[in-house]
């Protein structure tokens, strides 16, 4: 899973790259909490463990630094939602928001506002 901190309509987002597309974590999650997904998809047991524990935690993360707090379980459960995302749905006929192509997106730097610098020098 490839975590990317891009600018979309002049917005930082948070997502992940699938292939050719970014797919946008705010999105997929407010996706899955309206359960506005294909029943086949829905059904399948990895995708429900992992989505219960996207919705559990509530709103998605704004930032690289939020999502990083949520820690490795929740990491992993956004890499199955969004792989299984990238094989079910078209980006082309995606939900508004949830796919950005990669080539369109501008990269951002992956933590925006780091809250520590460290420098060592050395001779």
């Amino acid at each position: 899973m490839k975590l990317v901190s891009y600018e979309s309509g002049k917005q930082l987002r948070v997502g992940v790259a699938e292939g050719e597309y970014i797919l946008d974590a705010r999105a997929a999650v407010e996706l899955i909490s309206r359960r506005r997904l294909s029943r086949t998809l829905a059904a399948r047991p990895a995708y429900k463990a992992a989505a219960r524990t996207l919705v559990a935690t509530g709103f998605a993360p704004r930032t690289m630094t939020e999502l990083l707090a949520r820690g490795p379980e929740w990491q992993k459960a956004l890499g199955v939602i969004t792989s299984s995302l990238a094989k079910a749905v078209d980006p082309e006929r995606a939900p508004k928001g949830l796919s950005t192509p990669l080539a369109s997106a501008r990269l951002r730097a992956p933590i925006a506002r780091p809250a520590k610098i460290v420098c060592v020098g050395v001779n």
